[in-house]
């Protein structure tokens, strides 16, 4: 029997073309990343010539690299149709904020691993299990006390121990594991929602989620408020990236 999947694949491809159209409001976070994947690149003094670019948003890394690389073949795919690829033809694999909506990170770690010529870099970023932490607990807490009951909102994420395993397993040489967080402040969780929703970073689990009602809402944000709101009046929220990098044997 088939295992289930933890996301809805039609529903996460929904959430990123309602998102397409004002994406650079809400980009903050995948900036962020950015440019924290260059600063990575800059010190691996490889001068690569086929570069695969995986990313579900059309983004500034695209001209990085082809700056950066100007005699590199570079291929941009989404993360639903890295599949496509057969060949391990590629010296450098760069994954951009993906892996945490994958229903099999394991698999496609291993499918990066073969895509690469020997001696390749792969280099991935995705949020981690840190990330809406607070938010994922105000919703348990007042669904529970409304409703006696649960159901998902947001989504679990690994956590870096368990990532580097999963690079290990999937044959990459020595991979480094690190993380990154940012605290983004918003002065309503309905601000924070929006921000959310712009990013496609909104609920795609397979499994649907109780509906949020106006009680439900004042509910929640009075809970997530105690959890983070600071002297300011800001609600402050994590979210935590993490970075891996492993190389493929030469």
């Amino acid at each position: 029997m088939d295992k289930p999947l933890l996301f809805d694949t039609e529903r996460r491809r929904l959430n990123l073309i309602r998102a397409t159209a004002n994406f650079r409001k809400h980009d903050f976070l995948f900036k962020k990343t950015e440019q924290s994947i260059e600063e990575r690149l800059s010190f691996i003094k490889r001068d690569f010539r086929s570069i695969l670019l995986i990313d579900d948003h059309s983004n500034s890394l695209f001209d990085f690299l082809n700056t950066l690389y100007p005699k590199a073949s570079i291929k941009y795919f989404s993360s639903s149709n890295i599949h496509m690829l057969k060949q391990s033809n590629f010296d450098c694999i760069i994954n951009l904020l993906t892996l945490h909506w994958d229903n099999d990170i394991s698999n496609t770690l291993n499918q990066c691993h073969s895509l690469l010529k020997p001696d390749g870099v792969f280099i991935a970023s995705l949020f981690g299990n840190e990330t809406l932490k607070d938010l994922r607990h105000s919703f348990i807490e007042v669904e529970s006390e409304l409703y006696q009951s649960i159901t998902p909102h947001i989504a679990p994420a690994i956590d870096i121990k368990s990532l580097g395993l999963l690079m290990q397993k999937a044959g990459f040489e020595a991979p480094v594991m690190d993380c990154e967080d940012y605290t983004v402040l918003h002065q309503t969780l309905l601000s924070l929602f929006h921000d959310l929703r712009g990013m496609g970073e909104n609920n795609a689990l397979h499994s649907p989620a109780r509906m949020i009602t106006r009680n439900f809402l004042k509910q929640l944000e009075e809970n997530y408020a105690g959890k983070t709101r600071q002297n300011d009046g800001f609600l402050a929220t994590r979210f935590d990236v993490l970075y891996a990098i492993g190389w493929k044997k030469s």
